[in-house]
């Protein structure tokens, strides 16, 4: 079984980087072996989609749970519909966050818990 966690570096001592779309390293973690691979997440910058295009890359590493903070609706969209549990994490190392799920003390989120949008621009009024 595989999960990611989103990480503020690729490594497993790296502290959880709690917004899905714009963290800077997805880490997918083999929960039986703990072999691990780090995952820049290159839509971190996007201006807009960037959940949707961080969604997309995961599923690409047959993940069966994401471990993160906050999710956007549409990002949390495009994971639970190919059956992606997205668990909560709120702080702590990738390492912590791995041990917190094999123990089954983890959240699971049943709907987005962020309202996405982070890459617009605010518009203020003259």
């Amino acid at each position: 079984m595989k999960v990611c966690v989103t990480a503020k570096s690729g490594y497993m001592n790296a502290y959880l980087d709690s917004h899905f779309g714009r963290c800077w390293y997805f880490m997918i973690i083999d929960i039986d072996s703990m072999d691990h691979e780090a995952l820049k997440n290159v839509s971190s910058f996007s201006f807009s989609g960037a959940g949707v295009q961080a969604a997309q890359s995961i599923l690409n590493r047959d993940v069966d749970a994401v471990i993160t903070g906050f999710i956007g609706k549409k990002a949390f969209s495009v994971l639970s519909s190919k059956g992606v549990d997205v668990m909560i994490f709120s702080s702590g190392s990738v390492e912590g966050a791995v041990e917190a799920y094999k123990a089954n003390i983890l959240g699971k989120l049943e709907s987005p818990n962020c309202p996405g949008e982070h890459g617009k621009l605010l518009q203020i009024a003259d």
